[in-house]
């Protein structure tokens, strides 16, 4: 089936599910708010939209997600105390272990301000959410499975991204790195010169780790956990996309052969994708399937791709009319992710514009851009129904 064949209704029924985002996006924003993940503003989020769409769809269940509240910051007070203990060691003129916890504090920052791996997610509380999962079967045997995902929830605020910018965190980060780097080096040149000369007054790098402390300050205080983000960009509009195309292949009666439609709504985003991770640990694997994740839209000029069904994809944007633009995916990790190491097929679809709003308090109904979701939407549309086809 191609999306033309429904005719002058197409375009139409693709403005109208753009509209269900929109008008549901307003409706959370405003009468649920933030929603941290595993709290019960999730469910409150996803129990408004599964009216609207559970006729769409021939099964639905939810899935038990477990969660830590510092998933992906957990890491920020270890990093901290670890440049402290960096400085009080070459102060104090114990080279060598000063290299070991530079190197060690080196590696934790490499994995989990820039590879996004969550060593230390057990030092937040521990939660529990669902993934609202919703199915359109197939008219035959399941031979191909389209799961459309999201993330409902919102993130705490990044201090320094509300500060600094949307690259606040990453500077931080940096920042840490440049500080352990440095640490080792320093330990090196102490060993070199003769550990007690650490304790000469002259000696100017006994003092040039106390440049990092605050770095480990800004550490401390990365996130702001009083200060919930709206979560209205981010992603709001990524979590009802999904559940739109879902919508649009049920009210135009859209049923394939033998492609079956998924669509999740996933807890836990920001929480380490712990939804989505729950979700893919127990999802089939009979049948060729594509991920498509929705990040942050945001961007009325067109969309952005990425995985290894982005080349398919392009052609779904080129069919839809859809300006492609090659910006790189710095968002994070999305969900495709845990679907990637299902040995799935994935593509992100994500267009966040100038990141400004990104998990700060910032992101709210005012940078809301229906022609940014229109335009994902219709993309997905074609990417589902060329997948079909394939």
């Amino acid at each position: 089936m191609k999306p033309k064949d429904l005719g002058p209704a197409y375009l139409p029924k693709v403005r109208e599910c753009t509209n269900f985002v929109t008008w549901n996006v307003k409706k959370i924003a405003r009468d649920v708010g933030p929603r941290p993940a595993g709290g019960e503003t999730v469910r409150t989020g996803a129990q408004i939209v599964l009216p609207q769409i559970e006729n769409s769809a021939d099964e639905k269940k939810t899935v038990r997600v477990a969660l830590r509240e510092k998933a992906e910051t957990g890491d920020c007070a270890v990093l901290g105390a670890l440049l402290i203990v960096v400085c009080l060691l070459l102060f104090l003129g114990q080279a060598i272990p000063a290299i070991a916890v530079s190197c060690v504090g080196a590696l934790l920052t490499c994995l989990g301000r820039f590879a996004h791996v969550n060593v230390f997610s057990f030092l937040g509380k521990a939660r529990e959410g669902e993934d609202t999962v919703l199915t359109r079967a197939a008219a035959g045997d399941v031979k191909k499975r389209v799961i459309f995902i999201g993330g409902l929830d919102s993130s705490r605020e990044l201090r320094w991204n509300e500060i600094l910018g949307p690259k606040g965190s990453s500077v931080i980060g940096i920042y840490a790195l440049i500080g352990f780097v440095a640490g080792a080096a320093l330990g090196a040149v102490a060993l070199v010169s003769g550990e007690k000369a650490l304790f000469a007054p002259g000696e100017w790098y006994r003092w040039i780790m106390f440049a990092f402390l605050p770095c480990a300050a800004a550490l401390f205080v990365f996130e702001n956990a009083k200060q919930p983000s709206p979560g209205v960009i981010s992603n709001l509009t990524g979590a009802l996309t999904g559940a739109a195309v879902l919508k649009f292949l049920g009210d135009n009666n859209v049923r394939f052969e033998n492609t079956e439609v998924v669509c999740v709504l996933a807890d836990g985003r920001y929480a380490g994708c712990a939804g989505a991770k729950a979700y893919f640990s127990e999802a089939k694997s009979d049948a060729k399937t594509l991920v498509v994740a929705f990040d942050s839209l945001c961007d009325p000029r067109g969309v952005n791709l990425t995985g290894s069904m982005a080349a398919m994809a392009r052609q779904a944007a080129e069919a839809a009319e859809v300006p492609v633009l090659h910006e790189k995916y710095t968002l994070g990790v999305s969900e495709a992710a845990a679907g990637a190491k299902r040995g799935f097929d994935t593509v992100t679809i994500y267009a966040p514009g100038d990141c400004k709003y990104y998990r700060t308090r910032g992101d709210e109904l005012k940078l809301l851009q229906p022609k940014s979701v229109e335009q994902a939407l219709h993309t997905a549309v074609e990417l589902c129904c060329m997948f079909d086809e394939a």
